[in-house]
């Protein structure tokens, strides 16, 4: 018998979906990029291109995108997906039989005795 919740479930919906109603910002930089070399950074005298490899000037933010909305490629922003219901798992119910966690039976020993290994010596009258 398949459950009530799981007829007509599509596990396939993403968790997140791109918003249809976003546009691109109107002082969006497209043909800048959001990170440039840093200008001021020079080559150090100890590099060595064949031990190090080509030496590349550490990535600053692009002053040029401070006062902007972004730059680079524009994408539209993603949000949560109202058809998304995650992976079917079967609902819970509580056992009406179950009794606790099991543990064995205890029951008495008859064979069972406190051991006293001083009781099997004489009694100590001097030392010495």
């Amino acid at each position: 018998m398949i459950s009530k919740s799981y007829k007509f479930r599509d596990e396939s919906a993403p968790r997140k979906i791109e918003d249809a109603n976003a546009v691109m910002p109107d002082d969006w930089l497209e043909d800048e990029e959001s990170l440039i070399p840093d200008p001021e950074a020079k080559k150090p005298d100890d590099w060595d291109d064949s031990m190090d490899g080509e030496w590349e000037a550490p990535k600053i933010d692009n002053p040029k995108c401070k006062d902007r909305s972004g730059c680079g490629p524009w994408s539209k922003p993603l949000i949560d997906n109202p058809n998304y219901k995650g992976k079917w798992k079967p609902p819970r119910i509580a056992n009406p039989n179950y009794k606790g966690k099991w543990k064995p039976r205890q029951v008495e020993n008859p064979n069972y005795f406190e051991p006293h290994p001083f009781s099997q010596l004489q009694t100590i009258t001097a030392l010495g």
